[in-house]
């Protein structure tokens, strides 16, 4: 015959109990036969350990439990933070990446009509235009401006059976990204396709219309949809960012939009995260202690208990 102590009777009141409850809320036949084994084998483990082992368990189990409500806070802040930094790493190398392969926006689109007012001036006024209408053109050496102005000469001296090639001045609007990284041949021999009369000036000429050209392009920077999520103002998406000079290194570029577009890298607090959840943090450690201070006090106990009653000498 099987002898039940105090703790295997309460176990077994305790899942008998749990059943009835299980069947009442329609829980399957299933479901409850597993409860019934789950807690019959916790009560036969509880019922047989003895009391100082189970004393010990529960200090531990303090400490585990004071341990979760502390950390697990802090290590979803930290999960977070760390999905949103590769998040942001990867917008902006994104964004590096499309301002790299960025075309450059030529300064001007001439067309014959304009160029037709233009020649009508003379050298005094076409150079005062420019300098109006161009920032870029009066920082330019003497030397390169008299150069940009002949090939304005050379472009407006089409014939008028030479009909204007639109399909040219449109491609002759933009340069491909990595112009200025070329070599001086190769500059030459790009604008030499896109635009008959670049090939027709002088090679002074052209090298004119080239510094001028590195002098005052500018590109404009298409935002992508992983940077709008970063923009500074929620709501406010930014498309393009229009006119950035040709002088601005990809890195400038990136550090000016991260500066005034975007907000700041995500970082991470620690002090900032407990305080975020200094409940379950306090509470946590408060069960952290006691659950060390209930393990000091058994170990204590135990060892005074080896030492035994100390006898006084008759």
């Amino acid at each position: 015959m099987m002898l039940f102590n105090r703790r295997h009777k309460v176990g077994l009141l305790l899942v008998l109990a749990g059943s009835g409850l299980a069947l009442i809320f329609d829980a399957s036949a299933k479901q409850t036969l597993g409860l019934v084994l789950l807690g019959r084998a916790c009560t036969w483990l509880l019922a047989a350990l003895s009391l100082g082992t189970l004393r010990v368990m529960l200090c531990l189990l303090l400490v585990l439990i004071g341990f979760s409500l502390a950390s697990v806070p802090v290590l979803k802040d930290w999960g977070s933070f760390r999905a949103s930094l590769m998040d942001y790493d990867a917008a902006i190398a994104e964004l590096r990446q499309g301002i790299a392969e960025t075309p450059f926006n030529m300064p001007r689109s001439w067309t014959p009509d304009n160029l037709k007012g233009f020649m009508a001036l003379n050298p005094h006024e076409q150079i005062q235009y420019l300098n109006d209408t161009d920032p870029e053109f009066r920082f330019l050496s003497s030397a390169d401006q008299a150069g940009y102005v002949d090939y304005l000469k050379n472009l407006s001296s089409r014939s008028v059976s030479d009909p204007w090639d639109e399909a040219a001045a449109e491609r002759a609007r933009t340069l491909p990204a990595g112009f200025f990284d070329k070599s001086v041949t190769d500059q030459f021999a790009y604008l030499s396709r896109v635009d008959p009369d670049f090939a027709k000036a002088t090679a002074t000429d052209q090298q004119g219309y080239v510094d001028y050209l590195r002098k005052s392009s500018s590109r404009t920077v298409k935002i992508p949809e992983s940077v709008q999520r970063w923009a500074l103002n929620d709501g406010e998406w930014i498309d393009f960012i229009p006119e950035f000079p040709t002088k601005m290194t990809t890195d400038e570029i990136v550090q000016s939009i991260k500066t005034k577009e975007l907000r700041p890298q995500p970082t991470f607090s620690l002090w900032g995260s407990i305080t975020a959840h200094k409940g379950s943090f306090i509470s946590g450690v408060v069960l952290v202690v006691l659950g060390l201070i209930g393990c000091a006090w058994i170990v204590k106990r135990k060892r005074l208990s080896a030492i035994g009653p100390v006898c006084s000498p008759v």
